[in-house]
């Protein structure tokens, strides 16, 4: 089951055990009722965990991104010293030190 179709699942269920815990409320059922608030905090339960998962694989996402496009940044630079010669490098390094 593909994970869209899964929640669809998962909202149909949490809406019919709520149908289930008002009607059976407004019929003076209320061992019924019961069970159906008991359905429906597990249904929330279980969306609130997978809220959650969701959230920690986009963060982790998000830290492969910025650790890649750092090191692609860091490539980047070593390419560019790379093309400097010795004495070109040897200005480069002395530039910070260079007071003005």
């Amino acid at each position: 089951m593909e994970s869209g179709n899964l929640l669809k699942e998962i909202e149909d269920l949490l809406t019919r055990s709520k149908h289930i815990m008002r009607s059976a409320e407004h019929d003076g059922r209320l061992n019924l009722a019961l069970n159906g608030i008991k359905e429906t905090r597990g249904t929330l339960e279980l969306m609130s965990k997978i809220a959650v998962t969701l959230h920690q694989i986009r963060a982790q996402e998000l830290e492969a991104e910025r650790v890649q496009t750092h090191q692609a940044s860091e490539v980047s630079q070593q390419d560019g010293l790379s093309k400097l010669s010795t004495p070109e490098v040897y200005m480069l390094t002395c530039m910070p030190h260079k007071k003005l």
